[in-house]
């Protein structure tokens, strides 16, 4: 990738990118990331990503060296709006266009074992990504049968993120006993 590119992306400058459509699948980095990878990681724009993707959609699956598509940045980065415009994206491209291999939230690793983009947030202390997606932190298991919570707390030795953990799980716990109808009183007594 040239550096005029290069820096485009990481400015966030679309009308560079633009002028470059035709050639953002043979523009790549070192690491062979595209555009894309590097707008979902130095920014949470996702009007510039929806257009990048407008004018080459086969970036949303390019795997970098790392096996990383960007989807995989945009969350260790902590970047909610990117994630949620690559999703909808994929979305929007259907499900000819996405691999057996792709879903939503998560891609088959190198080592072919679910790697769940909230697992990257978890890993990399991103409350916020989890937060904001607290709804598929109950579903979301590590081939070892962790939850994502339990990888965040094992990654993060640090009151400040203990207390959002367990905020969260407090108000997941909250959310199963209200749709299981269970006592309030049990509820109280935790």
């Amino acid at each position: 990738m040239d550096p005029i590119l290069y820096k485009a992306a990481v400015e966030g400058n679309i009308d560079v990118v633009v002028q470059n459509k035709d050639q953002l699948d043979v523009k790549v980095t070192p690491n062979n990331n595209t555009v894309l990878h590097v707008v979902a990681q130095f920014h949470n724009n996702a009007t510039c990503v929806k257009e990048i993707l407008a004018l080459q959609s086969s970036l949303l699956l390019w795997v970098n060296v790392k096996r990383e598509i960007p989807l995989h940045i945009a969350a260790r980065e902590g970047h909610y709006d990117v994630i949620q415009a690559l999703i909808e994206c994929a979305k929007a491209l259907g499900e000819e266009t996405l691999t057996r291999n792709f879903t939503v939230f998560s891609v088959v690793s190198h080592r072919s074992q679910m790697d769940p983009v909230l697992y990257r947030a978890a890993v990399n202390g991103e409350i916020a990504v989890l937060e904001r997606k607290q709804d598929q932190l109950e579903v979301q298991v590590t081939p070892n049968r962790n939850t994502v919570l339990h990888v965040a707390a094992q990654f993060h030795n640090n009151s400040n993120f203990a207390r959002g953990i367990h905020a969260l799980q407090s108000s997941l716990l909250r959310k199963q006993v209200k749709d299981s109808k269970v006592g309030s009183d049990w509820l109280r007594s935790c």
